[in-house]
């Protein structure tokens, strides 16, 4: 019988979870800027770019 062996990296799943966005970014009038961000769920640091995000909060 053949067993069942998950492929791929989970690591990235991992990532998903702790990263929350894109989020929209306001002003202080309340107005969109047109720009979005991520931050991070455990530390609260905040990207451009989800990428930047990615090495944040290592476990």
């Amino acid at each position: 019988m053949a067993t069942y062996e998950p492929r791929g990296d989970k690591s990235s799943h991992r990532t998903e979870r702790r990263i929350a966005g894109p989020l929209p970014e306001y002003n202080r009038f309340d107005e969109y800027t047109g720009a979005d961000y991520y931050r991070c769920r455990r530390c609260g640091a905040e990207a451009l770019r989800r990428i930047d995000l990615e090495a944040c909060c290592e476990s």
